[in-house]
């Protein structure tokens, strides 16, 4: 799925170059890729590699692992479960993107909330050519649980699987499930599921961690999701945007889990999100994710 002729053609160049190598489409001398000296004055603190470099297609893999460490620090329940390493994408929008291009198109509808953030018709309908429906996210004045239920199983009966999308807080509303709620949407997915359909539960967790009551769900419902049932397929989509004020620097991150997840899969699907990514941007800003990496480890 991976096409890997530069990479062996820039592996070979590398024995043999003796002034300069640029065969990995990158200006290379010494080890080190050549740096302008204008970007030198303005980035002074950080090197050639942390700057002007590709980056490698999955992204960087220091910040991977840290944004790993990151997430299961937030997401304690996710300890004792197994999940991919992330893999990084040029935001969240790219995120979401790349998780229709693999798993939603004719005969594989995407179901989210009523209201919900407008992209995500754009990404199913024009991008994928997908069934885009909704469920009415409140009825009442409440949030709508017995909606959300009726509109999965009506997915399920119908097309033999689910794809929704959920994303707290939720964009426009500002909602976000309390921990009762929270329990309600994951035994709805676990029904399903033990009734063999399969259910794809995609977390977009762009504003993760923006609420501030006591009676609020505190951890992603991935975390609850990503072992839940073989039948269930959970991705966790979130980044420094709004976590960690970078907006600009567009830089997300996929995660994924399911119950029985092997190496071997993990392996697969993530090659098949690296075909995703080299085939529309190859790769995310080096400098951005250097700067992430920077923070991070901040004290």
């Amino acid at each position: 799925y991976f096409p890997n002729e530069i990479n062996s053609q820039g592996g070979e160049a590398e024995k043999d170059a003796k002034l300069a190598n640029g065969t990995f489409g990158m200006s290379v001398a010494n080890g080190s890729p050549i740096e302008l000296d204008s970007y030198k004055k303005i980035m002074p603190d950080l090197n050639s590699r942390e700057t002007v470099a590709y980056a490698k297609t999955t992204g960087n893999p220091e910040l991977r692992k840290l944004w790993l460490e990151k997430i299961i620090e937030k997401n304690p329940d996710l300890k004792t479960k197994k999940i991919s390493l992330p893999v990084l994408v040029p935001g969240l929008t790219a995120a979401l993107s790349y998780v229709a291009d693999l798993f939603v198109g004719e005969n594989k509808p995407l179901l989210a909330a009523d209201p919900c953030w407008d992209n995500y018709e754009l990404i199913a309908s024009a991008r994928r050519g997908a069934i885009f429906h909704q469920f009415k996210c409140f009825e009442k004045g409440k949030f709508n649980v017995p909606g959300i239920e009726a509109a999965m199983k009506a997915d399920a009966e119908k097309y033999g699987s689910v794809r929704i999308i959920l994303n707290f807080p939720q964009n426009p509303s500002g909602y976000s499930p309390t921990k009762d709620e929270a329990k309600q949407l994951v035994k709805i997915v676990k029904e399903i599921a033990e009734s063999g359909k399969k259910v794809l539960v995609l977390s977009d967790d762009a504003y993760f961690g923006l609420n501030y009551e006591d009676y609020i769900e505190p951890q992603a419902l991935f975390a609850y999701m990503a072992d839940l049932h073989e039948n269930v397929f959970a991705i966790k989509a979130d980044g420094p945007t709004k976590e960690d004020f970078a907006w600009g620097f567009r830089t997300g991150f996929i995660t994924f889990g399911s119950k029985g997840l092997s190496d071997q899969q993990i392996t697969a699907l993530t090659t098949k999100f690296m075909a995703a990514i080299r085939s529309s941007v190859s790769c995310s800003s080096t400098v951005s994710q250097s700067l992430v990496i920077h923070a991070l480890k901040y004290p």
